[in-house]
C-alpha cells in the first residue's frame, strides 16, 4: 500500500493524471485477457480475475498517493 500511494506521488509531481493510470491498467488487463482468450490453458480465468481485481487495487492506491501529493502542494501554494 505504501509503495503503490509513493509511485502515485511521484507519478503525480510527473504530471501523469489519474486518467493515464485508469488507461494503463485498461491496456494491461485488456493483454492479460488476449492472453487468456488466446493461451487459456496457460492463462486460466482466475488469473483474468485475480488481474483485475489487483490492477484495480494498485491504480487506487497510487490515485489516493497522487491526491496527496495535491493536498500537499494546495497546503503550499501561497494564499
Amino acid at each position: 500500500r505504501r509503495i503503490a500511494k509513493q509511485v502515485g506521488e511521484r507519478r503525480g509531481k510527473d504530471g501523469v493524471t489519474a486518467e493515464a493510470l485508469e488507461d494503463m491498467r485498461d491496456l494491461m488487463l485488456h493483454l492479460v485477457t488476449h492472453y487468456h482468450k488466446k493461451y487459456a490453458e496457460l492463462f486460466p480465468l482466475g488469473i483474468v480475475e485475480s488481474s483485475t481485481r489487483t490492477l484495480n487495487w494498485i491504480v487506487d492506491m497510487m490515485k489516493k498517493g497522487m491526491q496527496r501529493e495535491a493536498d500537499k502542494k494546495k497546503k503550499a501554494a501561497p494564499h
